[in-house]
C-alpha cells in the first residue's frame, strides 16, 4: 500500500463519549477494487463478455418462453375471429338465399283447428263433398271493414262466389268470397294468377288429373283382385292335377314298374316297347271314372314320368309283390299279357327277357292256383 495508508493505520483512535458500534468485517481480499491491479486490454474485454454470458442466458430463456406463449396466444385469438367471421358470412348468405322465398304450404291436418277470428271471412268447418285439391295457393283479401291480409291456402274447392281452402295463418278451413280477393299467385312458385279464370283452368286440369288417379288406382285394385282370384283358381287346379296323377299312379304305378323294368333289361327302350307301356297306361287310366276326363296334358305328364324310370330288379320283385297281392286277377294277367309282347316287340329275345319270362309264367301259375284254391 501506499504511504498514506500507513501513516492513517499508525494513528490511535480517538475516544468518544458514546461507544460505537462495530466496524463491519472488511471486504475480502479478492473482493478489492480491480483498479489498484491496471489491467491490460485483453483481459478486460474478456472479462465483460464473460460476464455478459453469465448473465444473459437464463434471462434469455424465460424472454423465449414469453415470446413463444405470447404468440401462440395471439394465433389462436386470429383463428377464433376468423372462425366468428366465416359463420356469420355463412348465416347472412343462407338468410339472404331464403329471405325472398315462398314458405311452401303446410299439409293439409286430418282434422280443422277452431281457433276464433274477425269476421273477415267465413267459417267452413263443414268441407266440401268434392275431393280436395290441395292447390298451393297465395291470396290477398280484404274484408268488409277494409282490413288488408295476406293468406297461404291449400285450395280445396272452388265455385261461382266462393273458394273454401285450408287457411295456414288461421289454421283451419275457410271460404272466402271471391269479389274480396285482390291477388292470387301461386303458392309454390310465386307465379301471379291475373284472374280466376286461370285459377279455374288450373282447379279443372287439377280434378281431371285426380280422376285420372282414381281410375287408375281403381283399375289397379280390379286387375290385382282379378290376379289374385286366377292364382287361387289356377292353386286349386294345380292341386285337382296333382291328386289325378296321384290316383293314376295308384292304379297303374306298380304294372308300369314291371313292364319299364323288363323293357330296360338290355339296356335300351325301344319305340314299339314304349308303345306297349302307353296303350297300358291309357286302358287303366280309362278304366277308373275319376280318370277317364284326365286332360291330355296330365296323360302325358304321367307317360313321361313313367318313361322316366329305370327300375332295379328289387323293385321289380317290389311291384310283383303288390300286383299279386291283389284280389282281381284282370290286372295281373293283363301285366303278363303285355310283358310277353314286350319281349317279342324288338325281335330279338335276350336271356334276361328269358328268365324274366320264365318266372312270370311260374308267378301266373301260382297267383291262378292261389285263387282257384277252395277257402
Amino acid at each position: 500500500m501506499g504511504e498514506g495508508h500507513l501513516a492513517q493505520a499508525a494513528t490511535p483512535p480517538v475516544p468518544l463519549a458514546k461507544p460505537l458500534p462495530a466496524p463491519a468485517q472488511p471486504a475480502p481480499a479478492a473482493s478489492a477494487p480491480p483498479a489498484e491491479i491496471p489491467p491490460t486490454p485483453s483481459t478486460a474485454v474478456s472479462s465483460v463478455n464473460i460476464s455478459r454470458q453469465s448473465v444473459s442466458e437464463p434471462q434469455a430463456g424465460i424472454i423465449r418462453s414469453s415470446l413463444i406463449a405470447s404468440g401462440l396466444f395471439l394465433l389462436a385469438a386470429v383463428v377464433l375471429v376468423w372462425l366468428e367471421i366465416r359463420r356469420r358470412r355463412r348465416a347472412s348468405a343462407f338468410a339472404a338465399v331464403f329471405a325472398d322465398r315462398v314458405e311452401a304450404p303446410m299439409p293439409v291436418p286430418p282434422a280443422p283447428i277452431r281457433v276464433d277470428v274477425s269476421a273477415e271471412e267465413h267459417r267452413s268447418d263443414k268441407r266440401s263433398s268434392r275431393p280436395d285439391l290441395s292447390i298451393a295457393l297465395g291470396i290477398d283479401y280484404v274484408d268488409a271493414a277494409g282490413a288488408f291480409t295476406r293468406r297461404r291456402l291449400s285450395l280445396t274447392n272452388l265455385d261461382r262466389e266462393y273458394l273454401e281452402a285450408w287457411c295456414h295463418e288461421r289454421r283451419a278451413y275457410r271460404t272466402f268470397r271471391r269479389d274480396r280477393v285482390h291477388q292470387l299467385w301461386d303458392a309454390r312458385t310465386g307465379e301471379i294468377l291475373t284472374s280466376f279464370s286461370e285459377l279455374e283452368e288450373r282447379v279443372e286440369a287439377h280434378r281431371q288429373m285426380l280422376s285420372a288417379a282414381r281410375d287408375a288406382e281403381q283399375r289397379m285394385h280390379r286387375a290385382q283382385a282379378e290376379a289374385r282370384a286366377k292364382d287361387a283358381e289356377h292353386g286349386r287346379q294345380v292341386a285337382a292335377n296333382e291328386r289325378l296323377l296321384a290316383e293314376a299312379w295308384r292304379r297303374c304305378g306298380e304294372g308300369a314298374v314291371v313292364l319299364i323294368f323288363l323293357a330296360r333289361s338290355d339296356g335300351a327302350l325301344h319305340h314299339a316297347e314304349a308303345t306297349i307301356i302307353r296303350q297300358y297306361l291309357d286302358a287303366r287310366c280309362g278304366r277308373y271314372k275319376s280318370l277317364a276326363a284326365m286332360s291330355a296334358d296330365l296323360r302325358d305328364r304321367l307317360r313321361h314320368r313313367v318313361m322316366e324310370l329305370w327300375p332295379n330288379p328289387d323293385r321289380a320283385t317290389a311291384a310283383i309283390a303288390v300286383l299279386t297281392a291283389e284280389r282281381q286277377g284282370a290286372h295281373r294277367r293283363q301285366v303278363a299279357e303285355l310283358a310277353m309282347a314286350l319281349i317279342e316287340a324288338d325281335g330279338v329275345v335276350h336271356n334276361a327277357e328269358k328268365d324274366f319270362a320264365a318266372g312270370l309264367s311260374g308267378w301266373l301259375g301260382r297267383s291262378a292256383r292261389a285263387r282257384s284254391k277252395p277257402q
